[in-house]
């Protein structure tokens, strides 16, 4: 990662905690992201066309580590997520390896009271994913190394929370979190 990347999620953090009301610390997985499908799509398919079989992996799923913090009247939330997108191997003679890492920052919508156990929030963020492909390429028998950095949206049309200080939450995403997501929340 870049200093200035470094710099600006520090600076977010410090924003947020010199701001905040609450801060809620929060993991979670999912299944695999929107990204992560289109990517399995993608390799399917032109695999098919040019009967390539070098590059084969498949997603699996997504890890989400994310703090956030609250506005002062507690409807609106927001933080930053970082999110690992695993890819499985489908075919091990070419030693394929592929990973999604994400930086989003993001906002959410509480739609109810905030003494309230039982939440429904919106959200939608926007952030930079770092891809990695490795693969042995089949004709050269070379190691190819394939990094990008790309912008990357999400949006959360529908969660549920449950819980005070701490407690559950379930979410359904379309971007580059995951399309349905099952995770734990502590808040301070």
């Amino acid at each position: 990662m870049s200093k200035h990347t470094i710099f600006s999620i520090l600076l977010i953090l410090g924003l947020g905690f010199s701001n905040a009301q609450k801060t809620e610390i929060s993991i979670s997985y999912g299944t695999p992201s929107l990204y992560g499908v289109a990517y399995d799509f993608v390799n399917v398919v032109f695999n098919q066309v040019d009967q390539n079989e070098e590059v084969k992996a498949s997603a699996k799923g997504v890890l989400d580590a994310a703090v956030s913090f609250y506005s002062p009247n507690r409807k609106w939330q927001y933080g930053l997520g970082l999110m690992n997108e695993f890819f499985d191997d489908d075919n091990t003679s070419y030693s394929t390896d592929a990973n999604f890492f994400t930086l989003l920052p993001n906002v959410n919508y509480l739609w109810r009271k905030p003494e309230r156990k039982f939440q429904i929030y919106s959200g939608a963020g926007i952030g930079l994913t770092f891809m990695k492909l490795n693969y042995v390429e089949k004709n050269s028998n070379q190691k190819v190394n394939d990094n990008k950095t790309t912008v990357t949206l999400n949006v959360t049309p529908f969660g549920l929370k449950y819980g005070h200080d701490y407690g559950l939450f379930f979410d359904s995403s379309v971007g580059i979190r995951s399309f349905a997501r099952l995770g734990f929340f502590y808040r301070f």
